[in-house]
Parts: structure tokens; sequence; C-alpha cells
């Protein structure tokens, strides 16, 4: 169990982390942002950590619907996982 849930965890991460692109994102809160105080950036962290959270938790809710509304499957997924291998 706990080696399934690792793998998961390190998986996610490593998807997530090329999409997200932290480099890039500081450069861009720096330059929306400015120089500011330490309090300034812990706080919006905070508040992008929060709504990050948030929005991942409705898709991981809400995804299946959308994908069926579209009519995919997760078998769909599964099986181009294993043919494109």
């Amino acid at each position: 169990m706990m080696n399934e849930l690792s793998s998961y965890f390190l998986s996610s991460f490593t998807s997530l982390v090329p999409l997200i692109n932290p480099p890039g994102c500081a450069a861009e809160v720096l330059g929306i942002v400015g120089l500011g105080n330490r309090g300034l950036y812990r706080s919006l962290a905070r508040k992008v950590a929060i709504n990050t959270a948030l929005l991942l938790a409705v898709m991981v809710v809400g995804g299946p619907y959308v994908l069926r509304c579209f009519g995919i499957s997760i078998g769909i997924f599964k099986s181009w996982e294993a043919y494109s291998s």
C-alpha cells in the first residue's frame, strides 16, 4: 500500500513540475509583485497553495464526470499506455 502511494505521489509530482515550471513562475511573480517583504511572499504563496489544492481536489472529484461527458473512459488512457510502450 505504501509503495503504491509513494509511486503514485512521485509520478504525479514529476508530471506536474514541468507544467508548473517553478523558475518561470518565480520570474513572473517577481515581475508582477516586485521586490517586497518576506511576509508578502509568504501570504501569496499560502493563497496560491490553497487555491491550487482546491483546484486539484475539484479536478479529482469532477474529472471523471467531465471525461464521461465527452465519452472518454479511463480504459482508453490505460490501453494507450500499453500500446505506446
